[in-house]
C-alpha cells in the first residue's frame, strides 16, 4: 500500500520543511512580481502620450498636469508624466536630468527582486539533491521501497527540487523580459517628452 502525504512528507524530513519554505518564498515571489509587471503598472501608454503631446502642442499643460494626477501614482510613466511636465519651462538640461533620475527609479522598480531568482533556484536545485542523497535515493533501492505519485519515496526531494528550480527560472526569463519591455516603454515615453520640449518650448509663465 502506498504512504500517503503526510507519511510521505515525514519520510522526507527535514528536506520537506526546506522545500516547503522555498516553494512559499518562490510563490510569493512570482504572484509579486506578476502583479507589478502585468497589472499594476499596465496602461494604454500610446493613448496616454497622444493626449498629453496634443495638449502640450497646444498649451494647455494644466489639463495635461489633471491627466497625469489621475493616473496611478506609484507608476514609473505617471511619475515621469508629472515631472516632465513640471519642467515644461525649465532648460532642456535640467529637464532631462530629472527625466533621467526618474527612469532609473523606474528601472530599478521593473527589476526589483529578480536577482533573487537564481539564488533561489539554486536553493532548490541544491535542496533537492542533498535530500534526495541523504535518503539514499542515488544508490541502488530495494524493490519494496515505498512510492508517491509514481515516484520511489527517496527521490522526490530531488524531483520536487527540480521542478522548483524549473519554474524559477522560466519565471525568471519571462519577468527579465516583461522589465525590459517595461523599461524600453518608459524610455521612449522620456524620449517623447524632451522632443516635445526642443519643438515646442513651453514659455515660462510671465514672459
Amino acid at each position: 500500500m502506498s504512504p500517503g502525504f503526510e507519511q510521505v512528507f515525514a519520510m522526507c524530513e527535514p528536506w520537506s520543511y526546506v522545500l516547503m519554505f522555498l516553494s512559499t518564498i518562490t510563490l510569493a515571489m512570482l504572484l509579486e512580481r506578476a502583479l507589478v509587471l502585468f497589472f499594476m503598472f499596465n496602461m494604454n501608454l500610446y493613448l496616454v502620450l497622444e493626449i498629453i503631446t496634443k495638449l502640450w502642442i497646444e498649451n494647455k499643460l494644466d489639463r495635461a498636469e489633471k491627466l497625469a494626477l489621475a493616473l496611478p501614482k506609484r507608476s514609473p510613466f505617471a511619475q515621469l508624466a508629472r515631472v516632465a511636465l513640471a519642467y515644461a519651462t525649465a532648460t532642456p538640461e535640467r529637464a532631462q536630468k530629472a527625466l533621467n533620475g526618474i527612469e532609473a527609479d523606474g528601472n530599478a522598480v521593473f527589476r526589483r527582486r529578480l536577482r533573487h531568482f537564481p539564488f533561489v533556484a539554486v536553493l532548490g536545485a541544491a535542496t533537492g539533491v542533498a535530500g534526495t542523497a541523504g535518503l539514499g535515493g542515488f544508490s541502488a533501492l530495494p524493490g519494496n521501497t515505498p512510492r508517491f505519485a509514481g515516484f520511489p519515496v527517496p527521490y522526490l526531494p530531488f524531483a520536487v527540487g527540480a521542478l522548483l528550480t524549473g519554474v524559477v527560472l522560466l519565471s525568471y526569463l519571462i519577468f527579465t523580459a516583461r522589465a525590459r519591455q517595461m523599461a524600453g516603454r518608459l524610455e521612449k515615453m522620456k524620449t517623447v517628452f524632451l522632443d516635445l520640449m526642443l519643438s515646442h518650448p513651453v514659455r515660462p509663465t510671465g514672459d
